[in-house]
């Protein structure tokens, strides 16, 4: 469908595409402009109109110029997040999925206020009728059907305007599935809520609440898990998990062997999927019972339903074969820093984005205009990089860093190298320290960097410089 309408010229111009009910596609070009073609019922595709196809690309002027970042869409509507943090929503609205106070469907993008109007959205999950977001302040809000609970608000009833959902802990990230939510803190544990006829919140079925409701839990609750996360993705209604040592877990609905325990049976509590291998990522979707995940060897893994056919636990997919071309189209990118043009420095981009803001903001500065690279010309990211890469484990993205950083070396910093060196028990760097300051020690000692620097790591760093130099002789 999307091929027959997009060149190739238009392909290489993509920086966003959202394509939803195998007939809908909206797409934002590199340059903001945003086009929409295929089925527009209850005005889904944000053009003005309802109900009528659109079987050429179509610019759409309420959205281009908006300098759209996300665009996520549930049941006949969208919700579309801008570099400035606002929240844009569309299509159908019957139970307040579109979060702007009144139950009217709007064909036309309608800026979604009230208690976000003042607030800058840093992360969006939409589901099938309601939606979640994270601010950067850390507060989440969500509006839309509630009939599970899903909001986390101890009630029932729909809302047509974002709510604060309340936590204890800081919230790094937002999942939602059919109606049941999950929120990933910034220490790695698990909030979940909502529907838990299946399991779907990780926890024995038939919890009675407040609210009387059997099989519903009705606001965030820690889940007793005590891997740490790094990653959570979503079904319709079940879940998986990916912790800092690269286990797999999921649990909740498995008709088709989404959940990868080797059976159809429901799994209540998270499950680890195999003892054998180490996971870097994880992806499903809110639509499908399909499970994936990349090993570190970038090996793929896949369960559940796919193509009608029921794979019970992980399968490893042949690179030549059928399954390839569906697992790739999921697969979360990695961030891809540049040194010297032709070596690579690769970060996690869900670890930066998640678990270090203020370094994943830094990053976004130097970022191009498809958000797959980053050309790096400052030490202080590939210093922040390393010490990323040592707190989860990442040795290889840990040795690239190290070795960028010697490269870098000057009488300015191997001060600071050598205190970091030092910090991350980066032997390597530590002695390239030492090579370099008994080599240029006099120039070192004259510099403000080396006047400024901690007394007894200078008189440490001359020591060993000396006895390096001497064995150099």
């Amino acid at each position: 469908m999307i091929s027959k309408h997009l060149t190739p010229e238009e392909y290489r111009n993509l920086k966003i595409l959202c394509v939803f009910g195998n007939t809908s596609v909206i797409y934002v070009t590199i340059d903001d402009k945003v086009y929409d073609f295929g089925n527009n019922e209850s005005g889904c595709l944000g053009l003005g109109a309802d109900n009528k196809n659109i079987h050429r690309p179509k610019l759409n002027p309420y959205l281009s110029g908006k300098c759209l970042t996300d665009i996520q869409y549930g049941y006949l509507f969208c919700i579309g997040l801008t570099a400035n943090g606002r929240c844009y929503s569309w299509g159908v609205n019957d139970c307040g999925q579109l979060g702007v106070g009144i139950a009217d469907k709007h064909s036309v993008p309608q800026l979604i206020g009230g208690e976000l109007a003042d607030k800058r959205v840093t992360r969006m999950c939409v589901s099938n009728c309601f939606a979640l977001v994270l601010t950067e302040c850390d507060r989440v809000y969500g509006w839309g059907r509630n009939t599970f609970c899903q909001l986390g608000v101890r009630t029932v009833d729909n809302k047509f305007q974002p709510v604060l959902i309340q936590f204890g802990h800081k919230i790094a990230d937002i999942l939602c599935g059919k109606t049941h939510s999950i929120a990933l803190t910034e220490t790695g544990r698990l909030y979940t809520w909502g529907n838990n006829r299946y399991g779907q919140t990780g926890r024995e079925v038939r919890i009675w609440d407040k609210t009387g409701l059997s099989e519903i839990v009705s606001s965030p609750k820690l889940l007793d898990f005590n891997p740490v996360v790094r990653k959570v993705v979503c079904g319709s209604d079940h879940s998986l998990l990916l912790t800092t040592d690269g286990e797999v877990y999921a649990f909740g609905f498995n008709s088709d062997g989404q959940v990868g325990n080797g059976t159809t049976n429901t799994q209540c509590l998270p499950i680890k999927v195999s003892d054998q291998i180490r996971f870097k990522d994880i992806m499903t979707n809110t639509t499908g019972n399909i499970s994936a995940a990349i090993a570190v060897d970038d090996e793929y893994y896949i369960w559940g339903e796919c193509k009608g056919k029921r794979i019970l636990s992980p399968q490893k997919v042949d690179k030549n074969g059928k399954w390839d071309q569906i697992v790739r189209q999921n697969v979360k990118r990695f961030l891809v820093i540049t040194r010297h043009g032709d070596q690579l420095i690769y970060g996690h981009k869900l670890i930066l984005k998640i678990r270090n803001k203020k370094f994943w903001h830094k990053c976004e500065h130097y970022m191009d205009a498809d958000g797959k690279e980053i050309r790096v010309k400052h030490a202080d990211i590939v210093d922040q990089l390393l010490t990323l890469a040592n707190i989860y484990g990442e040795e290889s993205l840990a040795s690239l860093c190290s070795q960028f950083m010697i490269q870098t070396i000057d009488v300015f910093n191997v001060c600071q190298l050598y205190a970091k060196a030092l910090e991350l028990k980066c032997e390597e760097l530590e002695t390239k320290c030492y090579d370099f300051m008994a080599q240029n020690m006099k120039d070192i000692c004259l510099t403000q960097e080396f006047l400024e620097f901690d007394g007894e790591l200078a008189k440490q760093l001359i020591n060993n410089a000396f006895i390096a130099g001497s064995n150099s002789v």
